[in-house]
C-alpha cells in the first residue's frame, strides 16, 4: 500500500478514489513518450556506446533531458569490478552530473533563473556545485570546448565526461557520458576521454542526421583508429591500479632499479619482527609444556 502510494505521489500511477483503482499518471507517460521518443537516438547510438565500452573497458551511459533532470536511457555496464548504479530509467540532476551540464549548457541564463529560482543548489554529494552562480561559470566552459566534466561532484571517488549528441535539427537530443573512479583522472586521461566521447557523439550525430560539423566522425572504425594510433602516447590508466608502497619496490627491485624505498625496509622489518615474536612464542610454548611433562611425569613416578 505505501508503494502504490508512493507512485501516486510521484505521479507514475493515478486513483480513482471511488473505485479504488490506479491507472497509469502524467508522470509515467511523460516518461513513456520519452522513451518511445529515443528509439531512433538508441539504434543510432548502440554500436557507438558498445565501441567505448570495449576500448576504454568503463560504463557509457546515454540520456535524454525531461526538463529539469536527465532520463538514462541505454547503458554499457562497465567492465571492471567497480560499477555505477545508475540502472536505465533512473532520473538524475541535471545540475549535478556530467551529462546534465551539457543539456544545461543550451539554456540561456535567464533560463536556468527560471529552472532554478534559488541561488542555492541543494548538494548531492559535498563537492557539488552549490549555487547558482557557479553553476553558470561552468555552463559558459562547457559552450566553449563542447565537454562537460564532473570531479566528484555527483559522488565520493567518481568523476565523468560528457557531450552533447543532435539531431538534423541541430537540436541536442541526448547527451552522452562516461565515469570513471577518480585514481584515473590524470591529465592526459581527462583528454583521452574528452576526445573519445566527442567522437562517439560527433558519429551518433552524424547517424541522426547532423549536418553542422565540418568534420564529422563517420564510423566507428575512426574511433578504434584514434585509439590505437593513440595507445602508445596514454595507456589508459596505465592498466592498472594505484600500487602500495610494497609494490612499488617489488617492481624497482625487479627492474634492478637499485636499493628498495623506505616502505619495503619498513615492511620487511615488520615481518621479521613478527617472524621473532612468533619464533619466541612458540619456544616459550614448547618450554613451558617440557615443564609440564616433567612435572607430571614426577607426579606418575617418573615414567622414563
Amino acid at each position: 500500500m505505501l508503494l502504490l502510494l508512493s507512485l501516486v505521489k510521484k505521479g507514475l500511477l493515478e486513483q480513482n478514489t471511488t473505485t479504488v483503482t490506479y491507472k497509469i499518471g502524467p508522470t509515467l507517460y511523460e516518461l513513456g513518450n520519452l522513451y518511445l521518443g529515443s528509439i531512433d537516438i538508441i539504434k543510432a547510438a548502440k554500436p557507438v556506446t558498445e565501441t567505448l565500452n570495449d576500448l576504454t573497458g568503463e560504463a557509457v551511459l546515454l540520456g535524454t533531458f525531461n526538463g529539469s533532470g536527465v532520463l538514462v536511457i541505454l547503458k554499457e555496464e562497465s567492465q571492471h569490478t567497480f560499477r555505477f548504479a545508475r540502472p536505465i530509467g533512473s532520473i538524475v540532476p541535471a545540475y549535478a552530473k556530467a551529462i546534465g551540464k551539457a543539456f544545461l549548457s543550451e539554456l540561456t541564463n535567464a533560463e536556468i533563473d527560471n529552472l532554478y529560482p534559488e541561488e542555492e543548489l541543494q548538494l548531492t554529494a559535498p563537492k557539488t556545485i552549490a549555487t547558482k552562480t557557479e553553476l553558470k561559470l561552468s555552463l559558459e566552459q562547457i559552450r566553449n570546448t563542447e565537454v562537460s566534466f564532473t570531479d566528484e561532484e555527483s559522488g565520493k571517488e567518481t568523476a565523468a565526461v560528457a557531450s552533447l549528441i543532435r539531431d538534423a535539427t541541430s537540436k541536442a537530443v541526448a547527451s552522452m557520458t562516461i565515469p570513471v573512479q577518480t585514481f584515473k583522472r590524470t591529465q592526459a586521461n581527462r583528454s583521452r576521454l574528452a576526445t573519445l566521447v566527442k567522437m562517439g557523439c560527433s558519429l551518433i550525430s552524424y547517424r541522426l542526421g547532423y549536418q553542422g560539423m565540418a568534420e564529422p566522425v563517420r564510423g566507428t572504425e575512426e574511433i578504434r583508429s584514434w585509439f590505437e594510433r593513440n595507445q602508445l602516447d596514454t595507456l589508459m590508466y596505465e592498466r592498472k591500479q594505484p600500487k602500495d608502497g610494497f609494490c612499488q619496490g617489488r617492481d624497482k627491485i625487479k627492474a634492478g632499479a637499485g636499493a628498495p624505498p623506505v616502505a619495503v625496509l619498513g615492511i620487511i622489518g615488520q615481518v621479521a619482527s613478527c617472524f621473532w615474536e612468533a619464533c619466541t612464542y612458540f619456544c616459550t610454548i614448547n618450554v613451558n609444556y617440557s615443564k609440564f611433562i616433567g612435572l607430571t611425569n614426577d607426579n606418575r613416578g617418573g615414567l622414563t
